[in-house]
């Protein structure tokens, strides 16, 4: 099955084409920022150099965060539109589920994960999972002083919020495990999520954990009843 995976979400933005076991383009460009809008041509980059169309596409997956609001909004805008044209069925991917996925399996060895993506004032997103990728909490928009309760020591750090919440989680006294501040997840782990992603439970829904920081203009609003 062929499938194509769009993902703006995070810091990284990046157009997946594989197979089962196998990815065979990516197209990435890092910082995300600015870059989200060019998807649907680096999708069809991706393609191209996999051989492929957008009419041979099986399955496509979108990542639907948490992560950035603009860039969740991008991504499952392009997912649904290219749906839509060939018809395709579309699935939407945690992005922690995705992060925590992307850990290799010498570091994550009987080791629980935690994935988490910077959403700024010491806080991240956050999803504990076990070694086996099973969820050991709930995906949450939580503060590290906080978190670090929830982690056992020597737990594996992933996404951009690692580096912080290792320094955060030491000095509360928590021994953290390797530390993996990826800037997005891997393509290989993308796709096999995209392979596997049943398509009534998976819906391309964006999924917030908070409300965003910016707020409209008041001008834009009308005045306060």
């Amino acid at each position: 099955m062929l499938s194509l995976v769009v993902d703006t979400a995070l810091d990284a933005c990046q157009a997946v084409v594989g197979t089962p076991g196998t990815v065979l383009a990516c197209e990435r460009r890092e910082p995300a920022r600015g870059q989200a809008e060019a998807i649907v041509g680096m999708a069809e980059a991706a393609l191209a150099r996999a051989g492929a169309g957008f009419r041979d596409i099986e399955r496509i997956a979108v990542v639907v965060g948490p992560g950035s609001f603009t860039g969740v909004r991008i991504g499952v805008a392009a997912a649904r539109g290219i749906g839509l044209v060939t018809g395709c069925p579309v699935v939407g991917l945690s992005s922690l589920e995705a992060l925590a996925a992307s850990c290799p399996s010498d570091e994550a060895a009987a080791r629980v994960r935690v994935a988490m993506v910077d959403a700024r004032h010491e806080a991240v997103f956050a999803r504990i999972f076990d070694e086996a990728l099973q969820p050991l909490s709930d995906a949450r928009h939580v503060r590290l002083a906080e978190l670090a309760g929830d982690v056992p020591d020597d737990a594996v750090l992933i996404g951009s919020g690692a580096p912080l919440a290792a320094e955060i989680f030491a000095a509360a006294g928590r021994r953290a495990g390797p530390v993996m501040p990826l800037a997005a997840a891997e393509p290989d782990a993308l796709v096999a999520l995209a392979l596997a992603a049943d398509v009534d439970t998976s819906p391309p829904r964006p999924a917030y954990l908070k409300v965003p920081d910016a707020k409209p203009a008041r001008s834009l609003v009308g005045p306060a009843p």
